[in-house]
């Protein structure tokens, strides 16, 4: 009997074991499943922090699109008083080749008025020399070869200079070359006048565009020339800075892409906790419901299991010297009926009855065949 209760006891042990590694394993899981909680609101609270942050991403990409507009028009401006200023020098050198072309034009019209002069004088002075020498062919009382006139009152005088011929050819040569190369300056100087008529309008229409005055003053356009840098580099500076925190929303949004992943795993991970824990449970519950049993089944007062079991194994061994050495076969059936009735087994797989004889029932008594 004492060692069938040792059986037990050691089996009750077993389980006492088993329900602690089940009780460690369920502690485990739970710390597990309050990490994942505990971090599951971290990142829940990280995710609402991160979207806050791109919410104002619409209007940072407003503001930074407007700002991009303002910058596009200022270099336009600044590209229009480049312009500007090139048409402005090419104004003033159009000024200056119409102000020598047009001298040159009076130099040349002072040339040919003065060859139609010289050769209108050289005219006259021959044609005074034909009739000087007419009248010195006229007779009296003869008429007149030109006009048929008898008489001849004022007869033309003979001039003290009288141009030849080739002289007054030369100067209507001279006369033809001068007329040419005045037409010849005449169309540049036309061309030049035109080109700066152009030029003109061009530059004042720049002008307005840039100041919104029709009247031109370098000196006031290029204050406002550096009025227009100035916003330039302020508003290229601001659009870098914006830039950058569309770069930081772009990370943040790949931050909370990954966050979103992770904190699905992790869901994930802690409905299998869940699981778990639930199925642990309800095996701790039966462990500690049957240990609950087999304790009822041992005695209240439970000797230590080594000296118990030690206590067995020498009556064993008398018994077995006893049985061994053939003496005292007397005693020895006093013995063992003594054993067999003091066991409260039914005779079955007992270890006294199968070592003693299967065929004494407890008290003594022979098993009926």
């Amino acid at each position: 009997m004492q060692k069938q209760q040792l059986e037990k006891w050691k089996e009750y042990e077993k389980q006492k074991l088993e329900l602690t590694r089940i009780q460690k394993m369920l502690e485990d899981k739970q710390r597990r499943l309050h990490k994942l909680k505990e971090s599951h609101t971290e990142k829940k609270s990280q995710q609402n922090k991160l979207e806050q942050d791109l919410s104002q991403e619409a209007v940072l990409i407003q503001a930074f699109y407007e700002e991009q507009g303002i910058l596009e028009k200022l270099e336009r401006q600044l590209e229009e008083a480049a312009r500007l200023k090139n048409a402005f020098n090419q104004l003033q050198e159009m000024r200056t080749v119409y102000q020598q072309t047009k001298q040159l034009l009076q130099e040349k019209e002072n040339i040919v008025q003065q060859l139609r002069r010289d050769i209108a004088e050289m005219e006259e002075a021959q044609a005074a020399h034909h009739a000087a020498h007419l009248a010195g062919q006229l007779a009296s009382g003869e008429p007149c070869p030109v006009c048929g006139s008898t008489e001849h009152p004022l007869p033309a005088q003979t001039t003290t200079h009288i141009q030849s011929f080739e002289m007054l050819k030369q100067k209507r040569i001279m006369l033809e070359d001068a007329q040419r190369a005045y037409d010849e300056v005449q169309k540049k100087y036309v061309e030049a006048k035109s080109n700066g008529q152009a030029i003109r309008q061009v530059t004042d229409e720049l002008y307005r565009n840039i100041t919104g005055e029709a009247s031109y003053d370098q000196a006031k356009l290029d204050g406002l020339k550096q009025d227009i840098q100035t916003k330039k580099d302020q508003t290229t500076s601001s659009l870098r800075a914006k830039q950058a925190e569309r770069k930081q929303l772009e990370q943040k949004r790949q931050t909370l892409e990954q966050l979103k992943q992770t904190f699905e795993q992790e869901q994930k991970a802690a409905e299998e906790l869940q699981n778990d824990l639930r199925t642990l449970e309800e095996t701790y519950t039966r462990a500690e419901a049957e240990i609950s049993y087999q304790r009822k089944q041992l005695p209240e007062v439970l000797q230590d299991h080594s000296e118990w079991e030690h206590q067995i194994k020498q009556e064993e061994a008398a018994i077995e010297a006893q049985l061994t050495n053939g003496k005292h076969c007397g005693s020895i059936r006093g013995n063992i009926q003594k054993q067999t009735a003091n066991c409260s087994c039914s005779g079955i797989n007992c270890k006294i009855h199968s070592r003693f004889g299967a065929n004494l029932l407890p008290g003594g008594k022979k098993l009926s065949r």
